[in-house]
């Protein structure tokens, strides 16, 4: 990609969170790249770079090294699994009310967002310092997601049976936008440095890929 002065890029991060950061080179989509934190560094994939820069976006300090890159796809991803065993320990759900379903570390490992579902209106807010202790010097925050297991057997148990004569035909498109907004809504999946266009490949939906370039 020819360089310009100034460029705005879309980066990807786990379980789908999105990020815009300004650049002073291009990048082209799959580079893994290390950019500006909240008082550090974190690693994401570039999914879209353009001409342009963006009044106020954090920055990308550089392109990220082989090493690197391999450590953010396996090792860290296995200190996530463990984060999440600890903070069950930590929270049990017949205690709190509280299911720990995710964990993830940024980069520099000075920071871990867990995100939970419950049933009820737990203070979450009351097990920081005890998550805090636990896991110092990182900080930690919690974030409540919605029951995506419960919105999924809502859609299954009400939709209307399809009709016999169908049963072989391709699914209307209406069908297939739901299950790619599905697909592609933030917290669905964990991207390990895939890309959108392919996970839904992977899903049988590349024809339709191109027309939710916004997910």
């Amino acid at each position: 990609m020819p360089q310009n002065s100034s460029y705005t890029v879309d980066v990807q991060f786990k379980w789908g969170r999105l990020g815009e950061y300004g650049s002073k080179a291009a990048f082209n989509n799959g580079t893994h790249v290390l950019v500006e934190a909240d008082s550090g560094i974190d690693m994401g994939m570039v999914i879209g770079c353009g001409e342009g820069a963006t009044h106020g976006a954090k920055i990308i300090h550089r392109e990220g090294t082989k090493e690197e890159s391999e450590y953010w796809r396996t090792q860290l991803i296995e200190d996530e699994s463990k984060a999440r065993k600890q903070a069950c320990k930590l929270l049990p759900e017949n205690a709190t009310n509280i299911r720990v379903l995710r964990c993830s570390y940024r980069f520099d490992k000075q920071h871990l967002l867990l995100q939970y579902e419950c049933s009820g209106t737990p203070n979450h807010q009351a097990y920081l310092p005890k998550l805090e202790k636990h896991f110092s010097p990182c900080t930690v925050t919690i974030e409540e997601i919605p029951n995506l297991d419960a919105e999924v057997e809502e859609k299954t148990t009400t939709a209307p049976a399809p009709a016999a004569a169908k049963a072989e035909a391709v699914p209307p498109k209406s069908q297939e936008s739901e299950l790619v907004k599905y697909i592609t809504k933030p917290g669905n999946f964990h991207s390990r440095g895939e890309s959108i266009d392919s996970l839904l490949s992977s899903n049988g939906l590349s024809s339709v890929a191109s027309e939710y370039d916004g997910y």
